[in-house]
Parts: structure tokens; sequence; C-alpha cells
């Protein structure tokens, strides 16, 4: 019985999905229309499923379910089919083209993916293949079932598939395994555990003659054995030498391939569920694409949520709103913020009361899609003076206020972790972004010209301190005039001579969700914001932040589990404010800058010794470096509660914020 546990969102439930053994065969993914990546499992038997409640008032009772699985994008349905499989996978070859007996086509340039099995090394290659049994079928092959001497020809591959004969040899020379390694274990070859495995693998009856030809996988999808009558061999040709040249190192040596990394061994604890990947039960409402040009790093809703995240989360954010408690902040230095993102929603009673209800007469909400225009006509290529940001932000004009909005959810959830952690801030809004996701390239141009607009609006109106960028966009999708525009916008913002006596803005942006799938995205990747990662509540990486770039300190905070606002009609009516729980970069991004304000925030108010750097951006950098331990993957990890604020001290008549100015003093002196 495979069991994979995932988070109902819209629920709050956490459910134990079963799957059934015997025909019921655990399906791969196929794509739809528009390139939607999905799994379902309607192709055999049609056998209902087990989803069982772990949590609620429905627990422990079974619905039967026929579900379908759509994924945000490839990576998380190679997650998903890890953990279904309990397979890691160890390479993706394209373009690949497969015969059998070297004449009879069956697979014409599709993809051949190389995986290897979680319990030992045993090594599988799969591929998709037009025959005559059904219209397309994706077939599994355990290399043990091809002799051991494989011929190749530049990027040109031929395997022949053991006989009856062969396998009786093969139950003589017990060292002998296929590429020497598909039978390692931490065993002994001779030892009983391994002799049964292999017996039970490879045994095959002579008056069978289909399994004498090949025996199937526990979970390859077709069932027809007849398939295989007449297979003698199977020609593979490569893409390139390179790549055949691959596909024999991965087979002859997978456990130290860098691919098998890549993808987590599949978790079966409610405590640990699989995560980054999209989940729905049939029937499916909403339809996600894997191609992605402009995205929300947390990308809101594909990706789940474990109880213990959420419990660890939970204990991070009460030390940090201890900590602001212990310092007696009062309003006369609050530290002005903007989120620039996808709007807010005012109807949620929880941000109506705490920012709604202040931002119209001081009029800290823009909707910015409404500035398209003057985004693609005003704002320019060039560097931007004082003189000349004045001129764009005059030529915009004035207009009724806007009225808060957010369709996605995304930036009420950026904004309201602002609103929890520094409640003091005067919190700014720009809706930049109209979805999520944005799929046009064109859409994303003008998406990266409203960033630039907004950035220096924020800079020049509302005169903001910290700007949170929750906002990833593939530098390969922007035109050079495009990056210029929002790569100067930001340097206008963090210019440190632009005004007498100015520190510059503090930029902080999220860095990717996509693992070492992508690098990082922009504007995170430009040398003027704090590029920020997502870590756990006990400061473990998170599995989906971008590889860390050596050459800049890259800076990591809490950023799974965190619970915030979202959009009140999600409540279907029910009273009080709407809630969700989400992971991400983007969600890692406004604590960041909570976090910074509060810093700010205690500097202005207590002005220990030296605060003038502070508010620069190197001053922030040396006091958040102080707060940071450098983790094993070269993250320097952010904990606000220590090397500056302690919540406890050694010495009880210490003054706790007199030890908290000494350490930010000490630490300005110590770099300089």
């Amino acid at each position: 019985m495979r069991i994979i546990y995932w988070y109902d969102h819209d629920d709050n439930l956490v459910l134990r999905h079963l799957i059934p053994r015997g025909k019921q065969k655990v399906p791969y993914t196929n794509y739809g229309p528009n390139q939607v990546t999905y799994c379902d499992f309607n192709g055999s038997a049609e056998i209902p499923h087990a989803f069982v409640p772990e949590t609620g008032p429905g627990r422990g009772r079974p619905k039967m379910l026929m579900p379908t699985y759509y994924f945000a994008n490839e990576q998380q349905s190679v997650r998903f089919q890890c953990a279904a499989r309990q397979k890691q996978l160890l390479r993706t070859f394209d373009k690949v083209y497969v015969r059998t007996n070297k004449d009879n086509p069956i697979s014409s340039r599709e993809q051949l993916k190389l995986w290897q099995k979680m319990d030992d090394s045993n090594v599988t290659f799969t591929f998709f293949a037009y025959m005559n049994v059904d219209p397309k079928h994706h077939y599994e092959f355990d290399l043990l079932w091809f002799r051991e001497e494989i011929k190749r020809s530049g990027k040109e591959l031929t395997l022949t598939f053991n006989t009856f004969k062969d396998e009786r040899k093969k139950s003589v020379d017990k060292g002998k395994s296929l590429f020497k390694s598909n039978r390692r274990s931490s065993h002994d070859n001779n030892s009983p555990e391994h002799r049964n495995r292999r017996s039970s693998s490879h045994s095959r009856s002579p008056s069978d003659s289909s399994s004498s030809q090949v025996i199937p996988g526990t979970d390859r999808i077709v069932t027809r054995s007849k398939v295989y009558l007449g297979w003698k061999c199977l020609h593979i040709e490569f893409d390139s030498e390179k790549d055949a040249e691959e596909f024999m190192t991965l087979c002859h040596n997978p456990e130290g391939s860098a691919g098998s990394r890549l993808v987590p061994e599949p978790i079966w604890r409610i405590s640990q569920l699989p995560e980054g990947f999209l989940h729905r039960l049939y029937p499916v409402l909403e339809m996600y694409t894997s191609r992605r040009i402009i995205t929300l790093p947390t990308v809101a809703n594909d990706i789940a949520v474990s109880n213990a995240s959420r419990n660890n989360a939970h204990g991070w954010m009460n030390r940090l709103h201890e900590l602001r408690g212990w310092l007696q902040f009062d309003d006369s230095q609050t530290v002005p913020i903007a989120v620039l993102d996808t709007g807010i929603d005012n109807t949620n009673p929880w941000i109506h009361q705490r920012w709604g209800k202040y931002s119209q007469s001081k009029e800290r909400y823009r909707n910015f899609l409404d500035d398209d225009v003057a985004a693609a006509t005003r704002v320019g290529t060039g560097p931007y003076s004082k003189r000349r940001a004045d001129e764009i932000v005059r030529s915009l004009g004035d207009r009724q206020r806007d009225t808060p909005q957010d369709d996605t959810g995304h930036g009420t959830h950026v904004a309201g972790i602002i609103l929890q952690l520094y409640p003091e801030a005067t919190l700014f809004v720009g809706r930049v972004l109209e979805n999520d996701v944005t799929t046009n390239r064109d859409e994303t141009r003008t998406a990266a010209k409203r960033l630039a607009l907004a950035i220096i609006y924020a800079t020049v109106v509302w005169k903001v301190k910290i700007i949170s960028l929750s906002i990833g966009i593939r530098k390969e999708n922007l035109s050079d005039e495009e990056k210029a525009m929002v790569r100067n916008a930001i340097r206008f913002a963090t210019n440190v001579i632009r005004y007498p006596g100015d520190n510059g803005v503090l930029i902080f942006a999220a860095a990717s969700n996509e693992g070492n799938r992508d690098r990082i995205l922009f504007p995170a990747a430009e040398p003027e914001p704090f590029c920020i990662h997502s870590s756990n509540g006990y400061g473990v990486p998170s599995e989906f932040n971008s590889p860390c770039e050596r050459q800049r300190q890259s800076f990591s905070i809490l950023g799974e589990g965190v619970r915030s606002t979202w959009l009140q009609r999600a409540n279907q009516g029910e009273a009080g404010p709407s809630w969700a729980i989400r992971r991400g970069t983007s969600v890692a991004t406004p604590i960041a800058a909570s976090a910074v304000a509060i810093i700010i925030h205690f500097s202005r108010q207590h002005e220990p010794k030296g605060n003038d750097d502070l508010e620069t951006r190197e001053g922030i950098r040396i006091i958040l470096s102080g707060m940071a331990d450098e983790n094993r993957q070269g993250f320097y990890d952010i904990v606000p509660w220590h090397g500056v604020f302690q919540l406890s001290t050694n010495e009880r008549s210490d003054d706790p914020i007199e030890a908290a100015s000494r350490n930010i003093t000490r630490l300005l002196d110590e770099e300089h």
C-alpha cells in the first residue's frame, strides 16, 4: 500500500491518501492543454482511492474518490512521483529515440528518465512510447532485465534483454551484476537476504514465454505482458554523446550523482508532509500552468505546509513578539514600509482594523495597474536624478483615491505578516501585479515597468525607509530596456546622497522557490537589495531555496508554516477574519523587513552610539550578520533575539536596553 500525506488548504485538514495495490498503478504525469502538468489514476481499473482525514471532525472516516493531481511546475510533479514511487530521479534526458530490435520505433524524441530505488541501488529507466496497445503509455524497465554487456557507438546504446539461459547463468555467477552496482547493498552479495531479494525479483518460469523475456516492475503502467513478446533488445539514441556517456556513468554509480540529491526521500509521517506539489481532488476547478515567466516566489496555494512547520513557525514568531514587547516601542519613531505586490484585501476585518481605516485618509494605497501608460512612456531607461524622479511622479497627476484590492491573496498575506510582527509600521501598499503568475511575455515586460514606477513613487511620495518585494522575474524574459528601468529605480531608491542626511531606502527581495533548477530571480539578484532565502523554525534551510551564491552574503529567515491574513471571501460567509498558512521566500522577505524595522525603530528611539551608520545598507548588513550564524548551505540565518537583543542576560542587574545599545555600537565599531 502506497501512502501519501498532504494538506488540504480549503478545509484545513491533513489527509492520508491510500493508493491501492493490484492493477491500480502509480501513473506518470502528463501534459494537458497549455502544457499543464497533471496526474490522474483513471488509466487502469477505475478503482477509487481512500482519503482518510487525520484531523478535524471527520477524523478516521475515509472518503472514496478518484483523485487528479495538478502541478504548478515540473519540479513539483517530480517530487510527487518520487514520493509515490519511492524512487529518486537521477536524470532526465531530453529528445531520446528508442527502437526495439533495432527496427521497430516505439518512442520518438521523447524524454527518458533514469530512477533509483530508495531501498537499494537498483536503477530503472522510463520513457513515453507509442504502440498498438493504447494511444500512449509510459514504459518502465529495470536495468537488471538486461545483459551485463551493453554496446555503445557514439550517442547510441544497445541493451539486450536477458533470456532464461541468462538468468540461470546469473544464478551461478554470484558476484556479477549489471554495471557492477545494480545489486549493491549494505549486505554481502552472498547473504541470505540478498539471495532472497534476487530470487524474488528475477525468478522466471520456462513455460511463461512473456515473463521469460521481461519481469514487469511493480509500478509499471502497462499491464499487458504481450507487448514484450519478440523483444530482444532496446536501441536507444541520445541527443549527444555526452548524454549517452552520462547515462552509463549514472548506471555505474547512481549514489554519486548530483541528481539523486535534488529530490528528498519520501516521508510518511504527518509531521513531515511530502512538500512542493499542488494537489486538488477530483473534480479539479483550477488549472495551474507549468510555464512561469513572472512569479511570486511563495506561489500561494501550491506548497503544502506540515503541522511541524506550522508549530515551529508559531514558536518563532512568539519569540519575536516577546522581543518587540520587551523593547517598549512608542509611536514617535515608526518606520514607514512599502509592500509592492498584488494589493491588499481591506474587507478582511483584521486588516481593516489595523490598516484599512487609516489608509484612505493618508493615501497609503495605490493601484499601479492604472498607471501602465505612465510606466511605459515616462519612466525611461536612464539613471534617475531627484529632479527626474519628481517629474515622473508629477506626470501621474492626482486622481481619486484607489480602493484597496487583491484578487489572489498573496499581497494580503505579505502585508499581514508585517502588521503582525511590527504593528507600529506606517504601511503603504502598492498593487503592481494582478495575478500570482503571469505567463504572457508582454504582460511580464509591462509589469517590470510598473514595478520601476512603484519603486520611484514609494521613494519620492511615500518616503518609505523599507520596501518589501516578494516578486521574482526571470531576466531572460525581460529586454535590456525593462531591466534598466527596474535596476535604475532600485539604484535611485538606495542612493545615500539622494537627499541631504538621507541614508537611502532598504530593499528586501525574495530569492526563488525553484531550488537549484533556477538561479536567484530578478531583482533579488541585483547587488543593492537584500536577497532573502527561507528557513524553518529551527533555522534549517528550506529545500526550495536557490543555491547560495558565495560572492555575496545570502541571508535566510523564517519562511515556512507562517500564518497570516488572506482573502476574506475564502471564509465563504463565516464570521471573523480569513487566515492562511504559507511558506516560501516571499514569506521570509516581509519577516526580514519587519525584523529590520524593529532594529531601526530601536535605534531611533534609544539612539545608540553610531546609529547614523546603522540605517545605511552596510550598517544593516553588519547588524544582521551579528544576529546570524552561517549554516551548512552557506546562508546566514537571522535570529533577531541573538547577538544584539537578548531576551535574557547573564547579569541580572544589566539593563537589556543598554545592553542592546552596546551590542549595536560594538558591532558597528568592529566592522570599521
